[in-house]
């Protein structure tokens, strides 16, 4: 095999190597782009559970101030 042949294929073999690691960096870039979605949904479910916990503990407060009138009150 000649000089150039060897070289001919050692570019190719670069060349694939390079097309390989394109589609790997488009696969990185696509499941990226999933988990911030991902994320930003769990920061959402997050933000609403907080909102009902929130929310909750306040009517608990209500209960129990209701139930503390009506208790000094007797």
């Amino acid at each position: 095999m000649s000089a150039l042949e060897k070289l001919i294929e050692k570019i190719d073999e670069l060349c694939q190597k390079i097309d390989s690691q394109k589609q790997e960096i488009k696969t990185l870039k696509e499941k990226t782009q999933e988990l911030e979605l991902s994320i930003l949904q769990k920061d959402q479910e997050i933000s609403e559970m907080l909102a009902n916990q929130s929310s909750g503990e306040q009517k608990l407060e209500a209960l129990f101030s209701r139930m503390e009138r009506a208790l000094n009150d007797n």
